[in-house]
C-alpha cells in the first residue's frame, strides 16, 4: 500500500524531518515499482525529474525511510542491496 502524501509528510512533519521534493520523489519511484529497486535504480529513475538530485540524497532519504519504518532493505544473496516500500 502506498502512502500518500500528506501521510507521508506526516510520518516526516512528527519526526521532525525535513520532507522535500526528491524525498517525495524518491519514495514514489520506490513504493510504485514492483520489483525491489537498487538504488542505483532509484536514482537513474528520479533524476529524471530532479536534476540535482545526488546519489547521496538517495541513500540518505532511503536510511531514513528505513528508520521510520516505511521501507525496508531486502538482502538477495550475494546481491547488492535492493529495498521495498510496501509494509503492510
Amino acid at each position: 500500500m502506498q502512502l500518500t502524501f500528506e501521510q507521508l509528510r506526516k510520518h516526516f512533519q512528527q519526526r521532525r524531518l525535513k520532507f522535500t521534493s526528491q524525498r517525495h520523489a524518491i519514495y514514489k519511484a520506490l513504493a510504485s515499482s514492483v520489483a525491489h529497486p537498487s538504488v542505483e535504480d532509484l536514482y537513474s529513475t528520479v533524476k529524471r525529474s530532479h536534476p540535482t538530485l545526488s546519489m547521496n540524497t538517495v541513500y540518505n532519504t532511503l536510511d531514513t525511510l528505513k528508520e521510520i519504518g516505511i521501507a525496508s532493505e531486502v538482502s538477495l544473496w550475494r546481491d547488492k542491496a535492493r529495498f521495498d516500500a510496501n509494509q503492510t
